[in-house]
């Protein structure tokens, strides 16, 4: 039983209505059904986490977010863990993918990138998260939680300027940052077993790319 869901409006109550009432009446039905006893997989984000001076997490790491969205979808979690079939927490860092382009436009547009201090990044390809999912579905006796990210977590600069070079574009501006963010390991994930598809930004964005033109002088995008 997946619970994959997208806040309604992007505020406290927003997510707290999807990752928190709506698992809770969730729950409170499973025993009037034949899924009472169904493994549950809660969909999470790595936003649960609040380090922000460019250390590394793993699934052991301390959980304290600064964020709203992050402290819902922790108590999320805790709540997913307290169903009796058994359940397992993915925290997926930045989806990317098909009309999940927002740093390829961020480069096209010539935004700036976190420069001082270097900002951390961390994203999974979105076919990495579906094979994720049904692979953790299908493994006889998984952990409870596990880091859905790729094998290359990189300075947001680097990631830009890879894909300015690949689309012609000027190398992005350098910016004063809030934060060093974070990187994240992923060595449970692939302890358990799952090859990535596309392991690090290059191959992920390769594909998007071979189908992305850039704009001539003087014209608009859509």
């Amino acid at each position: 039983m997946y619970y994959i869901l997208t806040p309604s409006q992007y505020d406290d109550a927003g997510y707290r209505d999807a990752y928190v009432t709506g698992l809770a009446r969730l729950l409170d039905a499973l025993p009037a059904t034949d899924s009472a006893g169904a493994r549950l997989i809660f969909v999470s984000s790595t936003g649960v986490y609040g380090q922000d001076a460019g250390e590394w997490v793993d699934e052991t790491s301390p959980t304290n977010p600064a964020r709203f969205s992050g402290r819902r979808l922790l108590e999320g979690e805790r709540l997913a863990a307290s169903h009796r079939g058994g359940h397992v927490v993915v925290r997926f860092a930045g989806i990317y993918g098909a009309g999940r382009d927002a740093l390829i436009r961020r480069v096209r547009a010539g935004k700036p990138c976190a420069h001082h201090p270097a900002r951390y990044t961390n994203r999974i390809h979105e076919a990495d998260c579906v094979a994720i999912l049904r692979h953790l579905g299908q493994l006889p006796a998984p952990a409870d939680t596990y880091i859905g990210s790729d094998s290359a977590p990189c300075t947001q600069c680097e990631v830009m300027d890879w894909l300015a070079g690949q689309l012609g574009c000027p190398r992005p501006p350098r910016a004063t940052g809030a934060s060093a963010g974070r990187r994240c390991r992923n060595a449970r994930l692939l302890a358990s077993g799952y090859t990535l598809l596309y392991p690090d930004y290059r191959r992920g964005y390769s594909g998007a790319l071979s189908r992305t033109s850039v704009p001539s002088a003087g014209s608009s995008e859509p």
